[in-house]
């Protein structure tokens, strides 16, 4: 779940950045037993990325740096990830 400070300039480039807090749900699993887990099996994170605003599609990236310890054998591993994306404004 992020939450995301936008710096638009009202041209082509938007910048995306702040916190993120991710946890671990099993769909095998129900509402309460994934909410018991929630703070047990936590990652939060830093994010920040650009939209590139090309009326009318949008597209973006966005790198999520893991400050948790997400490992459950020996050493410590953190998430990284990329994320990509393409939309389509219709206003």
């Amino acid at each position: 779940m992020p939450l995301l400070l936008r710096l638009n300039s009202g041209g082509l480039i938007t910048i995306n950045a702040g916190p993120q807090f991710s946890f671990l749900a099993d769909g095998n699993e129900t509402v309460l037993a994934n909410g018991k887990k929630l703070f047990k099996d936590t990652d939060f994170s830093a994010v920040a990325g650009l939209e590139l605003n090309l009326h009318p599609v949008i597209i973006s990236a966005r790198y999520v740096w893991g400050f948790s310890d997400i490992s459950d054998v020996g050493e410590e591993a953190n998430s990284h990830q990329i994320q990509l994306g393409v939309g389509l404004r219709l206003f």
